[in-house]
């Protein structure tokens, strides 16, 4: 045999080795025990998985409980630092205090209040009254929560004429109806609309006759809209000259126009006659 034979023959002993080396790594079917692993690397570190059992510690839990009162709230850093103004803050440049929007939402969901949650007092009936702070921000918040959610049946003035209202094969409530203003009705209190804005309504057979809008308003965003439609009803008790004289010009420009009627519809042309006369 040449040298040259001896070393192709070594080379192929060689070549077939490693492949053999490689299939060891492969069972060829399906198996409960893990592949064959020569480098490990760390593939296989050491590590508690979740719900697992550990005696490290005394109560064999890999997943540590919460320190007490704790309230899980995103992953957001409310640190003083990041609520601090930035120093490369220019004017006209917006602010980079991103963590402002999420300290707000933090407060919406961590009052003490339970009544905030729910629209009902300790005795279960509904609340009079908003049982938080009504100002510009809340106003501005159940406006546009309003004209999302609630204008398209009960209409932007809140008449129940809102465009699908009005193809409804029953007449919406009206906000502006007299069962709204009594307080000593469930209709009247500010808690009734707030539970209906997120829960809906129900009739005694079990059926839902409104959609409730929980997936799309927080609590403080469902009081925003109780707000906002007592505002529409106090705005049927006035008129124009109830508005300061600086303000009135101003209310009176940025108005929507009117509709207009609709035009009438063209005359109809008699079709021209084809069989002649007789």
């Amino acid at each position: 045999m040449t040298r040259t034979s001896v070393s192709s023959a070594s080379l192929l002993t060689l070549a077939a080795l490693a492949a053999a080396t490689g299939l060891t790594g492969c069972r060829g079917d399906r198996h409960d025990e893990p592949p064959r692993q020569f480098f490990q690397d760390m593939k296989d570190s050491p590590k508690w998985k979740s719900q697992a059992k550990t005696e490290f510690y005394s109560d064999s839990r890999t997943m540590r409980p919460s320190v007490k009162g704790t309230v899980a709230f995103g992953r957001t850093s409310f640190a003083p630092e990041q609520m601090a103004p930035s120093a490369t803050t220019q004017p006209g440049v917006a602010s980079d205090n991103w963590a402002r929007k999420w300290e707000a939402k933090q407060a919406d969901l961590l009052r003490e209040d339970d009544r905030v949650y729910t629209g009902k007092g300790a005795d279960g009936a509904y609340l009079t009254t908003i049982p938080v702070k009504v100002d510009a921000d809340l106003l501005a918040r159940g406006e546009k929560w309003y004209n999302i959610t609630c204008a398209t049946c009960h209409g932007y003035d809140g008449d129940g004429k809102g465009m699908v209202g009005k193809q409804w094969s029953a007449v919406l409530p009206n906000f502006h109806d007299a069962k709204y203003f009594d307080t000593k009705a469930d209709q009247g209190k500010d808690g009734y609309l707030f539970h209906t804005a997120l829960v809906g309504v129900w009739d005694t057979a079990g059926n839902q006759k409104m959609p409730g809008y929980a997936h799309a308003l927080s609590p403080m965003d469902a009081w925003g809209v109780v707000a906002y439609i007592r505002v529409l009803q106090e705005s049927r008790k006035g008129n124009i000259n109830d508005v300061p004289a600086g303000q009135r010009d101003e209310l009176m420009r940025v108005r929507p126009a009117p509709a207009s009627a609709p035009a009438p519809a063209p005359a109809s042309t008699p079709a021209p006659s084809t069989g002649g006369s007789k």
